[in-house]
């Protein structure tokens, strides 16, 4: 499945807020939530996601009331890959 990088600027989000949203989307079945890296003094966040296409993520912002600024299709890799070459 594609990976894609979600990118969210919301400097005034609620902490309680954004942790609800979290339980509710890591039980959407549409695409899978992976992992958000994010700073809060500057109120952005950056998600990875696996999802069939970017619309599939469109969708679940849409249903849950996300603020999003992009949905980038990236590639993985890890240290791990080439620690053998």
């Amino acid at each position: 499945m594609p990976k894609y990088l979600t990118t969210h600027e919301e400097k005034f989000v609620d902490g309680i807020l954004l942790e609800s949203r979290w339980t509710e989307l890591s039980r959407d079945t549409r695409a899978e939530w992976i992992m958000t890296l994010f700073n809060t003094d500057l109120g952005q966040r950056y998600c990875e996601w696996d999802a069939p296409d970017p619309q599939a993520i469109e969708r679940i912002f849409d249903d849950h009331g996300i603020k999003w600024s992009e949905i980038l299709e990236v590639e993985v890799t890890r240290p791990s890959d080439w620690r053998h070459w």
